[in-house]
């Protein structure tokens, strides 16, 4: 990847983190793409290059942070048990951790 590209995906990354920090707070309609901007530290042009609307942002913010959540899932998961109460002890623990790393998990379905 060469240093524009990097860029490129260090703005997507920082309006995603952002994005998901401030939906979860407020809901969608209490979000603007200026607050989202704002906080980003992204000028709302470049956010609009990335993401062409706030719906289309706010459906990429949640499919990335569910994809992140997913990713820390398979990776905290132990190996499968013949004891079931082993694996939903096993689950619970990688759900209640996901919700405390991962807030807008938690919050933004709510």
């Amino acid at each position: 990847m060469n240093v524009r590209d990097q860029r490129r995906e260090d703005s997507r990354q920082a309006v995603l983190v952002a994005a998901a920090d401030l939906f979860s707070k407020n809901g969608y309609n209490g979000v603007a793409l200026d607050d989202i901007a704002a906080a980003s530290g992204v000028r709302k042009n470049n956010l609009i290059y990335h993401f062409t609307s706030k719906k289309q942002l706010w459906k990429e913010t949640v499919d990335w942070i569910f994809a992140r959540t997913d990713a820390y899932f398979s990776e905290a998961r132990s190996e499968p048990t013949a004891d079931p109460w082993e694996g939903f002890e096993d689950y619970a623990r990688s759900y209640f951790e996901v919700c405390r790393r991962f807030p807008p998990y938690m919050l933004i379905p709510l």
